[in-house]
């Protein structure tokens, strides 16, 4: 999945649960759920694909792991009980909506790391970001690929009526 569609699928998520949990009517910070929706690319891509791309060569490590949510949340709660930033609590139930959004499932030896191995299978395809890219539009008649772009479809619908709205209810009349 691309940028709006991690955004736009993870903000309706989180709108829904505002929406039918009334404990959480007025505290979801939507630009938090933004930022928690891509931070597992946001840091496994530079790392995976730039830093250690010799090693790793994959866009998928660390941060696409469920045992690394879980202890950023353990960490998140335990800030949360000292300053009560219910903002910070956001951050790591977007960027495990993510994990879904990537069906990580599929690939359980990212999802369980390190239960059921050490290591991280590198990527099909070798090279750089751009090479990824290059490599995601001259296959986007893949079926499968394909799939990525009507999440993203979706993803910027999602946003602009989030927009909309946002706008609506904010703007200043003079």
């Amino acid at each position: 999945m691309f940028v709006f569609g991690h955004v736009g699928l993870t903000i309706l998520a989180f709108y829904l649960a505002e929406r039918w949990l009334p404990r959480l009517q007025g505290k979801v910070n939507y630009g938090f759920v933004a930022i928690g929706a891509l931070l597992p690319d946001l840091i496994d891509k530079p790392l995976g694909r730039f830093l250690l791309a010799d090693s790793l060569a994959s866009g998928r490590i660390f941060a696409h792991t469920l045992i690394f949510w879980i202890l950023v949340g353990l960490i998140i709660v335990l800030i949360w009980q000292k300053w009560r930033a219910d903002f910070l609590l956001i951050l790591p139930g977007a960027a495990v909506l993510h994990l879904l959004e990537d069906s990580m499932w599929q690939t359980p030896e990212v999802l369980f790391w390190p239960f059921l191995g050490w290591s991280f299978q590198a990527d099909e395809m070798a090279g750089g970001f751009l090479d990824y890219l290059l490599h995601v539009f001259s296959n986007c008649y893949d079926p499968a690929i394909s799939m990525v772009f009507v999440s993203e479809i979706f993803g910027i619908m999602i946003c602009m009526v989030g927009a909309v709205r946002w706008y609506r209810a904010n703007r200043i009349w003079h």
